[in-house]
């Protein structure tokens, strides 16, 4: 019951995708980045006794770069995804397909892009221009493509970016047959917008960054369409059973102000996002990610590196804020890199709720077979909260009085282990 802006209309293309990207390689260049993968999730067998345990899904993306007699270049990314189980997963995006000029102190991007703004390891609050593909899982540095209309100046007072967004993508989100996705359906076919101009909004966002005396520095301005709705709970549904209950997505009109900071000190690295979100229709509120890594390079007498990472994440929202928000959560990880041939590296995290109990167990951990041949094994475990009972009453109390102290319940049982292979053309 999705509804993407440009990736519904060619959904019904996906089995002919693949192939496709295959072709537009051999027609465009042998230079091209070519990649076609698999990827296998193994959940928890109690999450959900209507959902299978396993979900496989294919993917594959072409990438290329052309430099025009004029200095001018072009470039694009197109990305698909196949999924056996939810087809809200299956997915044709556009990542970019732009085109780049650049002048002696400034440039202009025209078209799909990808535009990336923060610091932190845990969650990337002034990261805020592209939506995000939620329905790929729970970490939100996946990114759907915005077009825009983008110029970025070039001074001795820093960098100063402007962007035009043109058009909105709404969130991909997991249907009723997918994982991670919990078990209530959200229909996104019947969203709903502030704006009385829809998801046709221009929105603006505008940036400034610069470095000074160690210290990595920016200041970010958002103004339009929220990327993250709120998932309303739908009363006019008559409800029976569970799979009758509706979450139908809203997405306001915000004001966003934010900062983000990193600086380097005798092998520390200290981080800091900060965001305040000024809305029409809801209450305002200010969310933060303070961090500090370091690295310790080749331990114990080899070429690995360790890195140690703890953020705090606060959103002064409390027991008010929604379940997807930390509000006063802890982050920690293990970042071991081998700096061997065969590039392994891995992410071991755990973010956890002092006063709930809750936590959130990760691993990420990726080596290549061979040059064009990548593995990476991925795992999400949940700990701490009560899991549902899959009784009518139960889910209905959850969504119309949330537990502060129970965030996890509607993916509670949605543990898994997952391997992706990636073949690169």
């Amino acid at each position: 019951m999705a509804s993407h802006y440009n990736c519904v209309k060619w959904r019904c293309y996906l089995p002919t995708f693949f192939g496709s990207c295959l072709y537009l390689v051999t027609l465009v260049s042998l230079a091209a980045d070519f990649e076609v993968g698999a990827q296998l999730r193994i959940f928890n067998s109690v999450a959900d006794p209507k959902k299978e345990v396993l979900n496989p899904a294919l993917f594959a993306s072409v990438e290329e770069s052309y430099v025009l007699p004029d200095k001018s270049s072009i470039s694009f990314e197109l990305y698909g995804r196949y999924d056996s189980q939810d087809e809200e997963r299956n997915l044709v995006d556009i990542r970019q397909l732009k085109w780049q000029k650049n002048f002696d102190n400034f440039d202009i991007t025209l078209g799909y892009d990808v535009i990336y703004w923060g610091v932190a390891e845990s969650q990337q609050l002034v990261n805020v221009v592209n939506q995000t593909d939620a329905a790929e899982g729970i970490n939100v540095e996946r990114k759907l493509g915005q077009p825009l209309l983008g110029i970025n100046y070039i001074s001795d007072w820093g960098n100063f970016e402007f962007y035009s967004l043109l058009g909105f993508q709404e969130r991909s989100l997991p249907g009723p047959d997918g994982r991670l996705g919990g078990i209530v359906t959200v229909d996104s076919d019947r969203a709903l917008f502030e704006s009385n101009k829809g998801d046709d909004h221009v929105d603006f966002a505008a940036r400034w960054s610069s470095h000074y005396n160690g210290v990595d520095i920016g200041v970010s301005y958002f103004s339009g369409t929220s990327r993250e709705p709120d998932l309303i709970f739908d009363t006019s549904a008559v409800i029976e059973e569970i799979d009758d209950i509706l979450l139908i997505p809203k997405y306001n009109q915000v004001d966003s102000y934010s900062i983000d900071a990193q600086y380097i000190s005798a092998g520390f690295l200290w981080k800091l996002e900060w965001i305040k979100r000024d809305f029409k229709q809801q209450a305002d509120y200010n969310a933060l990610t303070l961090g500090l890594e370091y690295t310790q390079v080749g331990v114990f007498g080899t070429r690995s590196d360790f890195g140690w990472v703890a953020e705090y994440l606060y959103d002064d929202r409390g027991d008010s804020a929604p379940n997807a928000a930390f509000e006063s959560d802890l982050f920690l990880a293990l970042r071991w890199v081998q700096n061997n041939l065969d590039n392994n590296e891995a992410l071991f995290g755990l973010i956890y709720d002092p006063d709930s109990g809750e936590k959130i167990f990760s691993l990420e951990y990726q080596f290549s077979l061979t040059d064009s041949i990548k593995i990476e094994i991925e795992g999400l475990l949940f700990e701490g909260g009560q899991a549902p009972a899959f009784e009518l009453t139960e889910v209905l109390n959850a969504l119309q009085q949330p537990d502060p102290d129970n965030r996890l319940f509607f993916i509670q049982n949605d543990d898994f282990l997952g391997i992706k292979l990636r073949y690169y053309f």
